[in-house]
């Protein structure tokens, strides 16, 4: 290989949220000396053109107000066509510092407060955060656990649908955190019922890139045009690339009305006008020549995911991964154990030393889970994986 992922990167002392800050973003993990798999940003160096491009842009030494020009959606739009033979017009693109933010906007644009919000849970928190500190009320459409498989209960979703206080949907896609990559004819049983009963659905597809062997990825405007009328879809190089750090995202949102209703609330009330200039030129840089660095870590991650579930079936009875069909997080189960959640984060923070992200963040429905990062050098999964295999036995 070209690129060597087993290299570790001293992270501490960088102010990284990951490896000097855990303890500020949830206090389970505060006065604690962790080992950090949790939150979901690489400890991998990116791509040497990505570097070259930063440091040409710094080079320049001056770092006003930015905004994307047309180069910067033209990058963006061939990465979709090439990558995901998805064409899209650079139009209907708005920078966003952040899909997060821009989820927050999304609530704040197409709801009232009082209104429902349809997510899938377990899912990334932020999708419930969002709602609820925004005034809204989650409609929550499960999923489905059967045979290590989560699968959509489509007859819940339409119920839900069907509410009129139902305005918006989250959709996680791939989904984070149980990895599952939607079929098209998924995403189109999703599209109809949220186009059938006049429901935005926001499809935040941040690890659309991170798809592994047998899987493929269909932003859901590509699985039908149709949806072009109602579907909002989240992209940025961010979780591809280990790029989070630059707050860059792109949101693709078709249809004009849609979109100058959210660029109101967005740019003419909130003031989200200028972009990050590192930001512009890592992204560029990172879409235009590091396709090689991407393919290679696929492989990766691949492989790493693949000795997570050989270690837990050969060293850790009771503790299995979720077969994951794309991201690089793992999403392992410990029901097996029969151990409360309480328990569980016990012997995960406090016997084993290790910060992964507990089950219950994503909801009452990941109880008895926990979600690795495995975006790492083998050497750390090693660690962990003993570490709990140790405190598992004892």
């Amino acid at each position: 290989m070209k690129y060597n992922f087993d290299k570790s990167v001293a992270r501490y002392n960088t102010e990284s949220m990951k490896w000097d800050h855990m303890g500020k973003i949830f206090p389970v993990f505060a006065n604690k000396d962790l080992l950090p798999l949790w939150v979901a940003d690489m400890d991998f160096q990116c791509a040497p053109p990505i570097k070259e491009a930063i440091q040409k842009r710094v080079d320049h030494n001056v770092w006003g107000y930015t905004i994307c020009g047309d180069d910067y959606y033209e990058v963006v739009t061939q990465w979709m066509s090439r990558r995901h033979d998805w064409h899209i017009d650079k139009n209907s693109i708005v920078y966003s510092r952040g899909i997060v933010p821009a989820l927050s906007f999304f609530v704040q644009t197409f709801t009232n407060p009082g209104d429902s919000v349809i997510i899938q849970r377990p899912v990334y928190y932020p999708f419930t955060a969002v709602v609820e500190n925004n005034g809204r009320h989650v409609a929550n459409n499960t999923l489905v656990y059967k045979d290590s498989k989560y699968t959509i209960d489509f007859v819940d979703l339409e119920k839900k649908a069907q509410d009129a206080t139902t305005k918006l949907m989250f959709l996680c896609s791939p989904h984070n955190p149980v990895g599952r990559v939607w079929l098209p004819e998924e995403l189109e049983k999703i599209g109809d019922i949220c186009i059938n009963n006049d429901v935005v659905l926001v499809s935040d597809e941040v690890h659309g890139d991170l798809v592994f062997n047998g899987h493929k990825h269909f932003p859901i405007t590509k699985v039908s045009k149709k949806f072009e009328k109602n579907t909002i879809i989240c992209t940025a190089a961010s979780k591809t690339f280990n790029l989070a750090g630059m707050h860059t995202s792109n949101i693709v949102i078709p249809n004009k009305k849609l979109r100058d209703n959210y660029t109101r609330t967005a740019f003419d009330k909130c003031f989200q006008l200028d972009a990050n200039p590192i930001g512009i030129e890592a992204t560029k840089a990172a879409y235009l020549y590091c396709e090689d660095w991407l393919n290679e870590l696929l492989v990766y991650v691949e492989n790493n995911m693949k000795y997570v579930a050989q270690f837990c079936k050969e060293n850790i009875p009771g503790v299995s991964l979720v077969p994951p069909e794309g991201t690089y997080l793992a999403w392992l189960d410990f029901s097996a154990l029969n151990i409360t959640k309480e328990q569980l984060t016990n012997l995960i923070v406090d016997q084993c030393q290790i910060a992964l992200d507990e089950g219950y963040f994503f909801g009452d429905e990941g109880i008895g889970f926990e979600r690795m990062n495995v975006a790492c050098p083998r050497s750390t999964i090693e660690e962990c994986l003993q570490r709990i295999a140790g405190a598992v036995k004892r």
